[in-house]
């Protein structure tokens, strides 16, 4: 038996339950609800008319619903005006876990060239060594062929060695008077994170937008004299980690 709820209570009544494959290329109509659940509507129409219908009113829904010509606005009508009255329809919403759309950047080295004594000997930047190296993320999981984000996903750089003076500037991690300046693709000074708050975020990919499977971020360093005073020769390094977060 199957127990069918409608206006006037609850129906219990012996039913054979035919199921077949509806041999039609039209589309379904499917609604996405907060990207998180699809809706396909009036996936199974019933129809309990030997119980509550006269063989006439039957023949007159059978007509209806031909009458349509399959037209889907038409058929949607005749099931509407027919709820509760012998007819019964459903629809079926399907929730899911979506895989959010991820990027993992690789590590990136920036070597620059060697540079004369003669050229740190006043503070600032030395900007005639600069050099360009690529943050590269690789990016999976996006929307479609479009390749669009699932979510926004912001780029920074975080480091304990940022120079108290200047944000954009790297101590080296021993004790010399030279160290690093960042810049982006706009040579304009790439601010750096210091400690787990983020001031700072230089590449931004908004909710929906385009990314490819893997993208590249310019980032140009060169020198930075810090005190002319603490300047010896000898090897130069500094770190920062590159953070990808999601909202």
């Amino acid at each position: 038996a199957i127990n069918m709820r409608n206006q006037n209570g609850v129906i219990e009544a012996p039913y054979k339950i035919t199921i077949s494959e509806i041999n039609s290329l039209e589309a379904v109509t499917v609604s996405a609800r907060g990207g998180y659940s699809v809706t396909i509507d009036n996936i199974t129409v019933m129809s309990g008319a030997k119980n509550q219908w006269s063989s006439s009113d039957w023949v007159v829904f059978i007509l209806r619903y031909i009458g349509c010509w399959g037209n889907r606005e038409c058929v949607a009508n005749v099931i509407t005006d027919l709820n509760g009255k012998g007819v019964y329809k459903a629809s079926l919403t399907i929730n899911y876990n979506r895989k959010e759309t991820t990027c993992a950047p690789q590590n990136l080295t920036i070597t620059l060239d060697p540079v004369p004594m003669t050229k740190l000997r006043a503070k600032g930047e030395v900007s005639e060594f600069s050099k360009q190296g690529d943050i590269i993320l690789d990016c999976k999981n996006q929307v479609r062929n479009a390749m669009l984000t699932s979510r926004q996903i912001a780029v920074n750089l975080r480091s304990d060695l940022v120079w108290d003076e200047n944000e954009a500037v790297l101590k080296p991690d021993n004790d010399n008077g030279v160290g690093f300046i960042l810049r982006d693709s706009n040579r304009s000074l790439l601010k750096i994170n210091k400690g787990v708050a983020i001031n700072s975020i230089f590449k931004t990919y908004a909710k929906g937008s385009a990314v490819n499977s893997v993208e590249a971020i310019p980032v140009f360093a060169t020198y930075y004299v810090l005190d002319p005073a603490k300047v010896k020769a000898g090897p130069l390094q500094s770190k920062a980690l590159i953070v990808v977060s999601y909202n």
